[in-house]
């Protein structure tokens, strides 16, 4: 069976750099925390975990001395102060992008502008940005336009970095026929759009695909949905849930994976199905 491999996935720039981080911070301390998971994979995570890096969840765990490192998703500069008041040493490492969307909502906001944000309002990086505003909406589904007020006023429209290009479109197509002060911001990552594009067109080569990363992570679970819609997917976490799998009738199989997954883990699975 021929194994044909996406051009672009796995770790993405905001990922790289955080990671870089947390092993400079380990040269020096024996123990680091990053507030919330470091990236959406429990392999990785625990990879950290047995070199000294430990989770901490809330402002509550945090404890004076502490090494406390920001995710590349950001926070709420409400919870950023909060883990100075600690007596906590904080390591900033989110994403530049991600920066750059809270910075650009806050002026928004501060310009008189209703901001939307399309995206997850669940997702960490969501959480952060409308950390950073009094009053912003987040629209996750296009019937949820409908729902909004009629009355609004000058708005301005990002998204969260992850977000699946389609959907974002299809939010903002609908979003510019209901209101007619609008500004569009497409701030959707190059990163997320290589690997959604690269999922795309090895769908078109592939009679089945296996992206491979966390189940909760927001980017690889889009990559699915995507390939999904194309062709036979299979979204896995690891190379042993391969093991079995039935692939009647495949002869070329894709392989992509997520931002969020490390290189390794994309290795074992390509070695696994290239014995099949």
């Amino acid at each position: 069976m021929k194994v044909i491999k996406a051009e672009k996935m796995g770790f993405c720039f905001g990922v790289k750099r955080a990671i870089e981080k947390v092993e400079q911070a380990l040269k020096e301390e024996k123990k680091v925390y990053t507030f919330g998971a470091l990236i959406h994979n429990n392999q990785f995570v625990e990879k950290m975990k047995k070199e000294g890096v430990e989770i901490v969840e809330n402002e509550k765990e945090i404890k004076p001395g502490m090494t406390v490192i920001v995710r590349a998703h950001g926070l709420p500069p409400k919870t950023m102060k909060e883990i100075e008041k600690k007596g906590a040493a904080i390591i900033d490492a989110t994403c530049p992008k991600v920066l750059n969307i809270q910075r650009l909502a806050k002026r928004f906001e501060s310009n008189g502008k209703n901001v939307i944000i399309i995206g997850n309002s669940s997702h960490p990086e969501i959480i952060g940005i409308m950390g950073n505003l009094e009053t912003g909406i987040v629209v996750r589904e296009p019937e949820e336009v409908d729902r909004l007020p009629d009355n609004l006023e000058e708005i301005a429209v990002v998204s969260q970095t992850t977000e699946e290009q389609e959907r974002f479109e299809k939010i903002v197509g609908i979003l510019s026929k209901k209101f007619k002060n609008i500004e569009i911001y497409n701030t959707i990552c190059e990163a997320t759009k290589e690997r959604q594009d690269g999922a795309k067109k090895t769908t078109k080569e592939a009679d089945a695909m296996i992206v491979l990363g966390g189940k909760h992570s927001s980017n690889t679970t889009h990559i699915a949905n995507i390939c999904g819609q194309l062709v036979k997917t299979f979204h896995f976490e690891t190379a042993d849930e391969i093991d079995g799998l039935d692939l009647k009738g495949v002869s070329k199989i894709g392989i992509t994976a997520g931002a969020s997954t490390p290189d390794y883990l994309i290795e074992e699975a390509v070695q696994k199905l290239n014995q099949i």
